[in-house]
């Protein structure tokens, strides 16, 4: 006979390798966006719990690099997809692996990055005369988050991130003679960075709709610091992302209605409407 205790050991062993062979499977991919939709679709709901279940992330964030004077923030869109695991009975706390192929990240400003020579006299004369350069990196972050709920709609948060960077692309705009009118130089400067970076984040989520539960949205907040000199023979100051992030996470469950009748159906509906 299988028992509760049974049945969401086995679905928490379920999920820990469907998350396994999906970060597997999205890190090696081109079209990587396409395939994270698509296998939260098919497998979201089918290891879906009031102790585990996946979710959707969708939202902004403004990014800049330490170590620059003037730089300025960059604005993008990111998206990822979460796994809630619930760590105590309580519902209290909860470990949160996410997976992130979309998280752009960089900075503007005047001299924000040094230029790169690129072995032509004349269009490295251009770029050492840069008064203004806009770098942005493409990358795929992995944050683990340990969270807390201290109220009945809110939870705080925090963890370490890992993150593999894609692409990198710098535009470096002059004015200088023999220019007269402003001229944008567009780099590849991918050879010019590290592939990895890792920091911590903190967060503090806000259930809007009601309590924290498997099956409502929620807005998050979030600060990433990163730890690594993203520059490779840097002379100068450590250049470390820095990252403010404001998302909505939608959880992607049947609805606990649909389980009525059933223990697990019922142990939702009485978390809906405990304090």
């Amino acid at each position: 006979m299988t028992t509760h205790a049974g049945t969401v050991a086995g679905r928490r062993n379920g999920a820990f390798g469907a998350l396994l062979g999906l970060m597997l499977l999205l890190a090696s991919a081109a079209p990587a966006h396409a395939q994270t939709i698509l296998l939260v679709l098919l497998f979201g709901d089918k290891v879906a719990s009031e102790n585990l279940f996946f979710s959707m992330k969708v939202g902004t964030n403004t990014s800049t690099l330490t170590g620059i004077d003037g730089a300025s923030s960059l604005w993008a869109f990111n998206y990822g997809i979460q796994l809630n695991i619930r760590l105590a009975e309580s519902g209290k706390w909860w470990l949160i692996p996410e997976f992130a192929p979309l998280s752009p990240k960089g900075a503007d400003g005047p001299g924000a990055v040094p230029a790169y020579v690129q072995g032509n006299p004349e269009l490295d004369d251009l770029l050492s005369r840069t008064t203004n350069t806009r770098t942005r990196f493409q990358f795929l972050d992995m944050p683990v988050v340990l969270s807390y709920r201290p109220a009945a709609r809110w939870r705080i948060g925090a963890g370490p991130y890992v993150a593999y960077r894609t692409r990198a692309h710098s535009q470096f705009t002059t004015t200088a003679p023999p220019v007269s009118d402003e001229l944008a130089i567009d780099v590849n400067s991918s050879p010019y960075y590290q592939r990895w970076d890792f920091g911590m984040v903190l967060e503090a989520g806000f259930s809007p709709f009601g309590p924290l539960v498997r099956n409502r949205p929620t807005i998050t907040v979030r600060y990433q610091w990163g730890f690594i000199d993203l520059l490779r023979n840097n002379p100068g100051s450590a250049i470390m992302n820095r990252t403010l992030q404001i998302s909505a996470s939608f959880p992607y469950t049947e609805r606990p209605d649909k389980d009525k009748g059933t223990d697990e159906g019922k142990g939702d509906t009485e978390k809906e409407t405990a304090p």
